[in-house]
């Protein structure tokens, strides 16, 4: 049984296809508050599962952290909720 040849495994994914995959940036989906302001930091933006505005998003403006609500358009200075510090849902987008 040991100099039995190992069985090739099959992959369904085409082999150009799942390179693209091994290079893409895997973007974590659903990171506590820290990890979410870590990202705020280097210039991304992020949103909640849990908002009702699902295109709403925050971000840094000028050193304050900033709220981009879409149903009308403004920025408003973001004030954290304890709800969002406690939240594991946020996305970077």
């Amino acid at each position: 049984m040991e100099n039995e040849p190992k069985a090739e495994s099959f992959s369904p994914v085409p082999p150009a296809v799942s390179e693209e995959i091994k290079e893409a940036e895997i973007i974590p989906v659903g990171v506590p508050f820290p990890e979410a302001m870590r990202e705020v930091l280097e210039g991304k933006k992020v949103t909640r599962v849990e908002w009702d505005d699902k295109e709403a998003y925050g971000y840094l403006n000028d050193g304050f952290l900033m709220i981009k609500k879409t149903d009308d358009k403004k920025d408003y200075q973001w004030i954290v909720s304890e709800a969002d510090l406690k939240a594991e849902d946020w996305i970077i987008i």
